[in-house]
């Protein structure tokens, strides 16, 4: 089910830049990767001493992700007409928003274990330019709307290596993940002085969410150079979500237990509720952050 949908949402929606860039650093990654296994070297022992520095038995990453939310919600006024409202215009997100991000990752071998943590919280308001309707709540023009997004994702994941840093100087390999993700959306229309009018949505709810994706590692001297991607599809009954994750970073370790991590992580999603939808979602932003591994 799952690989069905990611080729339908690549044909169906124009894919984002900052997705394009992660597949474009993913293949990259891999491409040095590939080319990285067919190379021969002479002396193994050098070989497992210069790479095998990069393993470790668990690592932590706290992190700052600034968050950028592009998207729209396509839905229609009260004469049934269609209409696009989007995030980062009709409703003021257009700042990038620092927020919390970190994980733990625990390697036995070529197996790696991850737990993921984001959490978002913001709100805006932004004067209403055109009436909208959200799950049969019609927002007039004149007014203000209020809104306030959360989203807490904890992501459970586990990945396979095909190779090791050891006899191979790099990590590929698949991943499968479920994410228990809580979404809590609030939009309130406000007059001018700020008085609520009763033209009120809210949602929130916690769901599991499955992923399957792809990882892989690259070290070059005290650099390692990682990428992730991911897919996923969920099926709510009321409403179905397809989208993709990506993570794409470098960290610089000049202490054996220290590093410094910068890379880009991102969510994109379409969700469909039936009257209305909202197309690509994007989270989007820089993250850096230091790593502590052992």
């Amino acid at each position: 089910m799952i690989a069905c949908a990611l080729p339908a949402l690549a044909a169906r929606r124009r894919c984002r830049r900052v997705f394009a860039a992660s597949i474009v650093c993913y293949l990259f990654i891999t491409g040095f990767a590939w080319a990285a296994g067919d190379t021969e070297v002479a002396e193994t022992t050098d070989k497992k001493g210069k790479y095998s520095i990069h393993d470790y038995k668990a690592r932590f990453r706290p992190a700052v992700w600034s968050v950028f939310v592009e998207g729209k919600i396509e839905t229609v006024t009260s004469f049934g007409n269609k209409l696009s409202v989007t995030f980062d215009g009709d409703l003021g997100y257009d700042d990038p928003y620092p927020t919390f991000n970190g994980d733990a990752n625990f390697r036995r071998g070529r197996h790696d274990f991850w737990i993921v943590g984001a959490f978002f919280d913001q709100s805006e308001s932004a004067p209403i330019n055109v009436e909208f309707t959200i799950d049969d709540t019609i927002f007039n023009v004149g007014g203000v709307v209020d809104s306030e997004a959360t989203l807490t994702d904890i992501n459970f994941r586990y990945g396979y290596s095909f190779y090791d840093f050891e006899e191979d100087g790099f990590r590929l390999g698949p991943t499968v993940a479920v994410s228990y993700t809580n979404i809590s959306v609030e939009v309130t229309e406000l007059t001018v002085a700020g008085i609520p009018t009763g033209a009120r949505f809210s949602y929130e709810d916690t769901y599991p969410i499955p992923t399957i994706g792809v990882h892989a590692e690259v070290p070059y001297d005290n650099f390692l150079f990682s990428t992730q991607l991911g897919g996923f599809y969920f099926d709510a009954g009321d409403w179905e979500a397809t989208g993709l994750r990506a993570d794409v970073g470098v960290t610089w370790r000049p202490y054996n237990n220290l590093g410094f991590f910068a890379g880009l992580k991102a969510i994109y999603a379409d969700l469909d509720f039936g009257d209305e939808k909202i197309d690509d979602l994007l989270l989007w932003g820089p993250a850096v952050g230091l790593e502590f591994r052992f």
